[in-house]
């Protein structure tokens, strides 16, 4: 459920891309992945974006020389376009890429196209429009005003696209191991 790629219109990408970055800046630990092929994906992908002209920034942390192998600092891709390998492909590591759009529209044209959709998040001062875009959205949460991770027991949980068939959490998830059935009894 980590955000793997960040939507924004151009009339506040300037002001969110400065505080994404203030962010990464201030971060000092490291991360490590589950394995050197996972290390080796993510590099590859980051690897791509930049060579198709995305901006590649990461975190001044230090590494972990136990797992350096693993190691790979949080990064920020902004510059993110549909050529590049990680506008489609989830890295499962430190990595979000940011892509500027005009309008909502396009917004919700990029996320229709994705093949997957587990969670996502939008941030509004205006609820309406939210909650209006909310809807159209394919993916399994919609967060509004929230970050992408959030599990809670008594609500279902799934996604859609390659990201999951069904539900699980709550009685929901019981109802994803039964089948119904009807007996009538005439006399």
């Amino acid at each position: 459920m980590s955000t793997d790629m960040v939507l924004v219109t151009t009339a506040v990408a300037p002001a969110l891309e400065a505080k994404i970055l203030a962010i990464l800046r201030s971060i000092n630990t490291t991360s490590v992945l589950i394995s050197p092929s996972a290390k080796a994906k993510v590099e590859s992908l980051v690897s791509d974006a930049r060579d198709k002209g995305a901006q590649i920034h990461t975190s001044p942390t230090t590494v972990n020389h136990d797992v350096s192998n693993r190691n790979y600092p949080p990064t920020v891709v902004t510059g993110l376009t549909p050529e590049m390998k990680l506008f489609e492909i989830e890295t499962f590591g430190p990595v979000v890429g940011i892509v500027v759009v005009e309008t909502e529209e396009q917004m919700t044209a990029i996320i229709q196209a994705a093949n997957y959709g587990l969670s996502s998040s939008i941030i509004s001062r205006n609820h309406y429009r939210a909650l209006k875009l909310a809807g159209a959205i394919q993916a399994g949460a919609v967060h509004i005003n929230s970050m992408t991770v959030h599990d809670e027991p008594t609500l279902p949980h799934g996604g859609y696209g390659d990201s999951g068939w069904g539900r699980f959490g709550a009685r929901w998830g019981l109802e994803e191991f039964v089948q119904t059935k009807v007996v009538t009894l005439h006399q």
